[in-house]
């Protein structure tokens, strides 16, 4: 951003290339102080403007901004409804529940925010206590020595305002007799270099502590006694039982639960994401029909979890029954309803004799006041003809197959995998399960294979934070992928950079003021 201050002088200035005029270098931000006005007022404008539309979002779609809320074990503290309600109880959140929900690296997170705002603090403190007042008297110095020469000679007027000799360093100095007015700066620097060294090297130390405190407390997780290894050898990735060999009575480290080698099964993929797939489906169906969330009474959302994965026609009936029962008003036809002496009548009767047979029997009369219900619909290739190539079914239904189908499908995968019946090979990727943490962080600090480019371990990750596709991808194709990345960045960055130069060069207030 150029400055609202900068002067052009083009009796002074003949090369458009001038480092002091380039927007972005350090002569330039030393000259123009001022920018800093600007950037408080749109740094400040847009933090109002954020806030104030989260907050307001947050109280139109509470499960959009604050998704957690949903869960029942970890779910965060409550948050006041009022406008700005969740900021005191953010600030409040112990950091020991967000170490048990959210894990290491959020806390971890947190707290380097939280030292680069103590380090901005003190920095700011010295800069308004010691450098400010310096600044403000010489440049009172300054402009009344200009001034009197603007009173000797009426020619001259005085060339600066007040707010370039408080943000201008380089005007400070231009008397060579006050050139020592920088040494206070020049000794900040080492006083501000040795502030960040001490909130750096604290940070690192508590960081460390709160590390080994949490690898302490969940040293019997499984996460903490796993290690993943990537680049596994063919030989010893088509045969587990060696692989396992290797790592317990070769290299002697400790004793081994289990081993894992990734299957090279993308069809097992494909499957849970088909199942994922119908499940999303099927619960907007019943979403369709009962709404979000049902109203009604009686409604059981268990029962009807076993009733949907349930494929006997038992339960089929006793579902459309209760979905009868439970569909939501715009749903229910219009001709008949059930009167509330009725209704009250029948929910009396269902919590005096409690059982499936008397339910099913105050459902079916419900249901026979009620009429059939608008079940939702959806139109599904058949592919059966040109003629009608589509056809509407129930939505329910449908899904519901589609669902148990891929269940079905994946559970015979999962099955095969782990008899070792699968043709789809083996990846290059494995996990090792050891009995004790220690044991597994000292095989990570390990050259467990005589070429350093195989068998590299590593702690690994939550099964949420790996992303299974990638572990199928075979090592060539790997550094074939990281040798494309860099050459494509180098690329851009070369033939970027020096364009981006000369254009912001063009374009300082020097090379403006000439056209």
């Amino acid at each position: 951003m150029t400055s609202l201050f900068a002067k052009a002088d083009d009796g002074r200035i003949d090369d458009i290339f001038d480092p002091s005029k380039v927007p972005g270098s350090s002569v330039y931000m030393a000259s123009n102080g001022t920018d800093l006005g600007m950037q408080a007022i749109f740094a400040g404008s847009f933090f109002l403007v954020f806030i104030l539309l989260f907050s307001a979002l947050r109280l139109r779609w509470p499960f959009i901004f604050s998704p957690r809320t949903r869960l029942t074990i970890t779910s965060p503290p409550y948050l006041s409804r009022k406008f700005f309600g969740w900021f005191l109880a953010t600030m409040r959140t112990p950091e020991t529940y967000i170490l048990n929900t959210l894990g290491l690296d959020t806390v971890v997170f947190l707290r380097f925010y939280k030292m680069c705002m103590r380090l901005l603090l003190d920095v700011a403190f010295f800069s308004i206590v010691i450098i400010w007042p310096i600044n403000i008297y010489w440049s009172k110095v300054n402009l009344d020595a200009g001034r009197e020469a603007s009173d000797g000679d009426l020619a001259l007027p005085p060339a600066y305002s007040v707010t370039d000799y408080l943000f201008n360093l380089t005007l400070n100095t231009s008397d060579p007799k006050q050139q020592w007015y920088l040494v206070p700066h020049i000794v900040f620097v080492y006083i501000f270099s040795a502030l960040a060294y001490y909130h750096i090297s604290k940070f690192s130390s508590r960081w460390a502590s709160l590390r080994w405190h949490f690898l302490m407390q969940s040293r019997h997780a499984l996460v903490s006694r796993t290690v993943m290894l990537t680049g596994v050898p063919r030989h010893l990735a088509k045969s587990p039982r060696e692989l396992e060999w290797f790592w317990s009575s070769g290299l002697q480290l400790g004793k081994i639960e289990r081993v894992r080698v990734c299957p090279f099964n993308t069809r097992l993929t494909s499957s849970a994401k088909e199942r994922a797939t119908c499940l999303v489906r099927l619960e907007h169906a019943y979403m369709r029909l009962l709404g979000n969330p049902c109203k009604h009474p009686d409604y059981d959302p268990q029962r009807l979890r076993a009733l949907a994965v349930d494929p006997s026609e038992e339960a089929r009936t006793e579902e459309r029954r209760l979905l009868e029962a439970w569909a939501k008003p715009s749903r229910q036809p219009r001709t008949k309803q059930i009167g509330d002496e009725e209704e009250s009548a029948a929910r009396h009767a269902r919590e005096k004799t409690p059982g499936c047979d008397e339910t099913a029997e105050l459902v079916s009369n419900a249901a026979e006041a009620h009429g059939p219900v608008k079940r939702p619909r959806a139109w599904v290739w058949t592919g059966s003809g040109l003629h009608l190539p589509w056809k509407r079914v129930d939505a329910i239904d449908y899904w519901r197959e589609k669902f148990l189908a891929a269940d079905r499908d994946v559970a015979q995968l999962r099955a095969s995998i782990l008899r070792g019946e699968d043709d789809y090979g083996r990846s290059t990727t494995a996990f090792v399960t050891f009995e004790d943490a220690a044991t597994a962080h000292m095989a990570t600090q390990l050259s467990c294979y005589p070429n350093p480019g195989f068998m590299k371990a590593r702690l690994a990750p939550e099964p949420r934070g790996v992303y299974w596709p990638n572990v199928w991808i075979p090592s060539h194709r790997r550094w074939a992928g990281r040798a494309a990345k860099w050459t494509f960045l180098t690329v851009i960055w070369a033939f970027w950079s020096v364009p981006v130069i000369l254009a912001s060069s063009l374009l300082t207030p020097a090379s403006l003021g000439k056209l």
